[in-house]
């Protein structure tokens, strides 16, 4: 994970230190962890215990103006966003808080350019929170009308004609038996034509 300080706007929340210990990958000594990955850690601390390093009192020789109100203690903060328990290298920033209210913390960080303590360590400082940037109003979204499904266009019902003269092409085949012919009648403006394999006759009928 870099510790570069993070570039602003951001959308998480997170504070800055400057530990003043340059390496080749951090040149300027920035380094930066997230509130709530910070939060996380200091909730998840293991209880003050004189026999251990960490947590430990914290004295405040620096007189560093912290928000928590004491009794104080300070445990290592990983920018990595792991949990520091005993054997791993604690590095240079710490969470100050009260064992009693774990929710109200700061973040310092040692800083051997300001200056060294009694044991040799550089000075503590105090972090630098940096909030979370607004998030930009999302343009709203129209959705598209659905399509509706074409429908083939729409015929009119032929109905049988009633007018006799077109009747004229309506014919009817009349059913016969194996000793006749076929018998075909045609019908136009009344009349009804009979018509036979070699001749037809004309006939009234009454309709």
């Amino acid at each position: 994970m870099s510790t570069h300080v993070k570039r602003v706007p951001t959308d998480r929340s997170y504070i800055s230190v400057d530990t003043g210990f340059p390496d080749p990958s951090n040149p300027t000594g920035h380094s930066w962890v997230y509130a709530e990955d910070a939060e996380r850690q200091i909730q998840n601390a293991r209880a003050p215990d004189p026999t251990h390093r960490y947590p430990s009192t914290f004295q405040n020789y620096e007189n560093l103006p912290v928000t928590p109100i004491g009794p104080l203690e300070h445990t290592p903060i990983l920018a990595s966003g792991q949990q520091w328990v005993r054997g791993m290298n604690p590095g240079a920033i710490r969470g100050v808080y009260n064992d009693n209210d774990r929710q109200t913390f700061d973040i310092i960080a040692h800083n051997g350019s300001a200056g060294q303590s009694g044991q040799g360590h550089g000075l503590f400082v105090m972090g630098t929170r940096h909030a979370r940037a607004p998030q930009q109003p999302s343009q709203t979204h129209k959705p598209h009308k659905p399509h509706k499904p074409h429908e083939p266009p729409k015929t009119s019902k032929q109905t049988p004609s009633q007018n006799p003269r077109q009747q004229q092409d309506q014919t009817s085949y009349q059913g016969s038996d194996q000793n006749s012919s076929p018998v075909a009648s045609l019908r136009w403006e009344g009349q009804t034509f009979f018509q036979y394999p070699e001749f037809y006759t004309p006939a009234y009928s009454h309709f």
